[in-house]
């Protein structure tokens, strides 16, 4: 993967007014429901998030600035904020 596609990966996903539409960080964001579900948030961390959503955890961070944007994200997506 080039410099470029990384760029561009993160400023799709980083943003504050749209929720992800990419195949991997919609795993992610998945993955991360289901934890927070079974597990509760407080015991959410990026380790167990990818490894439930099948990446590395580098990984998460092409696609989400910190763990706090992608709990954003995960509320855009869950509430159906516009894409």
């Amino acid at each position: 993967m080039n410099n470029r596609s990384v760029t561009q990966k993160s400023s799709l996903f980083m943003s504050n007014s749209k929720a992800p539409h990419n195949d991997v960080a919609l795993r992610i964001l998945k993955a991360a429901e289901v934890l927070m579900a079974k597990d509760g948030v407080q015991h959410l961390s990026t380790h167990k998030i990818a490894k439930q959503a099948g990446v590395s955890v580098g990984t998460i961070y092409l696609y989400f600035k910190d763990k706090e944007d992608m709990l954003h994200q995960l509320v855009l997506y869950l509430w159906g904020c516009p894409r």
